[in-house]
């Protein structure tokens, strides 16, 4: 079957996951409109975006396959500990990166612990373009945003549900 499948030019490939939730009339009018209005009131500002996201790494997780003779399964060596971090990163269009390598969970105050350390490695303000997890959304957060005077601003990504239902 593999050979026939190769003839006609089909081959096996991991697939790239898109969202079933995702509105694309939404996501193209965010675009469109209010991505530019943020981007130039950031301009009149003076202020730099930013777009986060945060990411799990566990040492024991094994993505792909590795080659072994036929009928000979192979072994991977591993002390059988299991490690977790959580790594934040938010770079700008220019390509400036600021991460944070975090042992703790991601919440509201992890989140806040980067924001302080971020915004002590720039002068200028920081506007930060992120999804809706809710550690972005904390009441502590916004609590913490009040108090740095504009200088982090937060603009979530609004949220963009199947064609029909609630709009972005």
């Amino acid at each position: 079957m593999g050979r026939l499948l190769h003839r006609i030019y089909i081959t096996p490939q991991r697939p790239a996951h898109r969202s079933t939730k995702q509105n694309p009339d939404a996501v193209e009018r965010w675009l469109k409109e209010e991505f530019p209005k943020i981007k130039n009131q950031a301009k009149r500002e003076g202020a730099t975006i930013y777009f986060l996201d945060e990411s799990g790494v566990r040492t024991d997780y094994h993505a792909g396959t590795t080659w072994s003779p036929k009928g000979l399964t192979p072994v991977v060596p591993t002390s059988g500990d299991r490690y977790r971090v959580n790594i934040i990163a938010a770079i700008s269009s220019e390509g400036e990166l600021h991460f944070q390598v975090m042992p703790q969970s991601f919440n509201g105050k992890a989140f806040i612990e980067y924001l302080k350390n971020f915004s002590q490695e720039v002068s200028h303000p920081i506007w930060i373009v992120t999804d809706r997890y809710s550690a972005h959304k904390a009441k502590i957060v916004k609590e913490y945003l009040a108090t740095t005077n504009g200088k982090i601003q937060i603009f979530i990504f609004p949220a963009c549900l199947l064609p029909g239902t609630q709009s972005c």
